[in-house]
C-alpha cells in the first residue's frame, strides 16, 4: 500500500469513526425528544431571526471571496473582482455543502482560474493559500476564545480535562510557532514538486483577519437562529461552533453532515434544550447550505437557458466558457442534495393536516405508492451524481425523469410542496444543459472511487437512524410491514428503508455481474 493510499484509507476510516460517534450523540441528547417537538421549535424562529441568518450569510460569502482575492494577490497574478468572486463563490458553495476532495472548491478552482491564463503552478499555490488562511483564523480566533472564555465540556466525556482552555493553548501555540517561522524563512517550501513562497508578515495578519471574519460569521448565522439564552456568551457559543465544524472538516463527511451537527448538540446541550438546538440547526442548514447551492445552479441554468435563445449578445463570456466545465459538477452536486432530501423526507412523517386534505382527493393507494417511489427516487439521483460528475448522456435523461418523479411523489404523498419546489428548480436548471453530457456510456459501467461509496453509506445510515428514532415510540410488529393506513407513517417509512436497501443492492448487484466493455 503506498503511502497517498494509506493516507486515504485513514482519512476514510476517520470519518467513518467520527460519523458513527455523532449519531450515538445524537441519539443519546434527542432520546428524550420527539421529532414533532424539533418541527415545532423549527417553526417557532422568528422571522427577524431568520431574515438577520440570511443577511450574515451573504455577509460571510461576500468574506470569502477575500480568501481568492488575496491569494491572487500573493501568487504576483491581476483578475478582476468579478472573476474572483465568481470561483470564490462557486468553488465555497460546493466544498460546503459536499465537502469532499472529489467534488470540493479545489476541482473548481482549478477549473475556474485555468480559464483565465493561471498555470497549473500558480493554481497550486492559491489553493494551498486558501486552505492555510482557513486554518490561521481557526488558530487564531479558536485560540483565542477557546482560552479565554473556554467551553466546559460534558462530564459524560470522562476526559482529564474539564474545559477547551487546554485545546485553546494548542491552537495558540501552533499559531506562535508558525509566526515567527514563516518571519524567518526565506527558502519556498516544495509540495509534490511545487514550489510554494511563504507569505510576508503582512500578507499573513490579512490572512489572520480574513479568516477570523469568516468564522466569526459563519458562527453567528447559527448563533442568532438559537434561543436567547443569558448562560451562553458569543464567546462560548463561538469556541464549541470552532470545535464542531474543524471536526466536520477532519470527518470529509459531505457538509460535516451529522458530525457537526452531533458536537453542536453535545457542547450547547448544558445551555439548550436538544430539541431546540436540533430546530435551529435544520434552519441553518437550509439558509447556509441550501440556498446558496440553489442559487448557483439556478445562475448557471438561466445562463445556459439564455445563450441557446442567442439572448446574450456575445458567445464569448466567461460564463460562457466555464459552464461546460463546471456545470456537470453543479449538477452532480445538486443530483446528491436532492437525493437526500427525498431520502430524509421519505423517513419522516408529513403534516397531518396536510394528509388529511389530500385524502379527500386522492386514495390512499396512491398516497402510500408516492411515499414509496420518492424515497426510491431518492436513492437513484444520489447514484447518478456520479455519472453526471463524469458527462454521461444517459445518466442525463435518468436524472430528468426521476427529479420529474421526486415532485410528483413530493405533493401526491402529503403535499410537501417545499421539497417540490427546491427539486423543480434543480430540474429547471438541468433542462437546457443536454449538449454538456455527452459521454454514450453505460449507467453503471462508472466506477466509483471510496469517497463516493462512504458518502453514500453515510446518507443511507444516517436516513436509517432517522427512520428509527422518529418512529422509535411505535412497538415494532411483523404486522406494520402490511398496515395501510391513512397516518400509518411508521409502516410507510419502515416500506420505504427497506426498498432503499433493496435498491441498492440489485445496483450493486448489476455492477458485479456486468461483464467487461458492455
Amino acid at each position: 500500500m503506498t503511502k497517498e493510499q494509506l493516507t486515504r484509507s485513514i482519512g476514510t476510516l476517520l470519518g467513518i469513526v467520527l460519523f458513527g460517534a455523532a449519531l450515538w450523540i445524537v441519539h443519546h441528547e434527542l432520546k428524550r425528544y420527539s421529532y414533532h417537538e424539533v418541527v415545532a421549535h423549527l417553526a417557532q424562529i422568528p422571522t427577524t431571526q431568520i431574515a438577520l441568518a440570511l443577511a450574515l450569510t451573504i455577509l460571510n460569502y461576500l468574506a470569502l471571496t477575500g480568501y481568492d482575492t488575496l491569494a491572487i494577490r500573493y501568487v504576483g497574478k491581476r483578475l478582476a473582482y468579478h472573476r474572483i468572486a465568481l470561483a470564490s463563490f462557486v468553488a465555497y458553495v460546493f466544498s460546503h455543502n459536499v465537502g469532499l476532495s472529489f467534488l470540493g472548491g479545489s476541482a473548481v478552482r482549478y477549473r475556474l482560474f485555468s480559464f483565465w491564463g493561471l498555470t497549473p503552478a500558480d493554481i497550486a499555490r492559491i489553493i494551498a493559500f486558501t486552505g492555510m488562511t482557513f486554518w490561521l483564523g481557526a488558530c487564531g480566533l479558536g485560540g483565542l476564545v477557546l482560552t479565554f472564555d473556554p467551553l466546559m465540556l460534558p462530564h459524560s466525556l470522562s476526559l482529564a480535562i474539564d474545559s477547551s482552555r487546554p485545546l485553546g493553548i494548542v491552537l495558540l501555540v501552533i499559531l506562535g510557532v508558525y509566526l515567527p517561522w514563516s518571519i524567518t524563512r526565506k527558502m519556498p517550501v516544495r509540495i509534490h514538486g511545487f514550489k510554494i513562497e511563504v507569505p510576508t508578515l503582512r500578507i499573513t495578519f490579512a490572512q489572520l483577519i480574513l479568516s477570523a471574519a469568516d468564522w466569526a460569521l459563519a458562527a453567528s448565522v447559527l448563533y442568532v437562529l438559537l434561543p436567547h439564552t443569558p448562560g451562553l456568551s458569543p464567546a462560548t457559543f463561538l469556541g464549541g461552533f470552532l470545535i464542531a465544524q474543524i471536526l466536520g472538516f477532519v470527518s470529509n463527511v459531505p457538509a460535516g453532515l451529522g458530525v457537526f451537527d452531533g458536537m453542536i448538540l453535545f457542547l450547547l446541550s448544558p445551555y439548550i434544550p436538544a430539541d431546540a438546538i436540533l430546530g435551529s440547526l435544520v434552519a441553518y442548514r437550509v439558509i447556509y447550505y441550501l440556498l446558496p447551492l440553489l442559487l448557483g445552479v439556478t445562475l448557471l441554468g438561466c445562463h445556459e437557458a439564455l445563450r441557446q435563445r442567442d439572448l446574450l449578445i456575445t458567445t464569448g463570456t466567461t460564463l460562457t466558457r466555464l459552464v461546460p466545465e463546471v456545470l456537470p459538477l453543479a449538477f452532480a452536486v445538486s443530483s446528491f442534495v436532492g437525493g437526500l432530501i427525498l431520502l430524509l423526507s421519505g423517513a419522516t412523517p408529513a403534516e397531518t393536516g396536510r394528509i388529511a386534505w389530500l385524502h379527500h382527493f386522492l386514495p390512499l393507494p396512491v398516497m402510500e405508492v408516492s411515499h414509496f417511489v420518492g424515497s426510491l427516487a431518492g436513492a437513484g439521483l444520489i447514484l447518478l451524481a456520479r455519472a453526471l460528475q463524469q458527462r454521461v448522456h444517459a445518466a442525463y435523461f435518468a436524472t430528468l425523469a426521476l427529479l420529474g418523479v421526486g415532485i410528483v411523489a413530493s405533493l401526491l404523498k402529503g403535499i410537501d410542496f417545499e421539497e417540490a419546489i427546491i427539486l423543480s428548480i434543480i430540474l429547471a436548471a438541468f433542462l437546457p444543459c443536454r449538449c454538456y453530457f455527452d459521454r454514450k456510456t453505460s449507467l453503471i459501467g462508472e466506477a466509483f472511487p471510496r469517497e463516493w461509496l462512504t458518502a453514500i453509506v453515510f446518507v443511507v445510515a444516517g436516513a436509517a437512524w432517522l427512520n428509527f428514532w422518529v418512529h422509535r415510540h411505535v412497538p415494532y410488529s411483523h404486522e406494520l410491514w402490511w398496515q395501510f393506513e391513512l397516518f400509518g407513517d411508521a409502516s410507510r417509512a419502515m416500506r420505504a428503508g427497506l426498498g432503499v436497501i433493496l435498491f441498492g443492492l440489485v445496483y450493486a448487484l448489476a455492477r458485479l455481474v456486468r461483464l467487461p466493455g458492455h
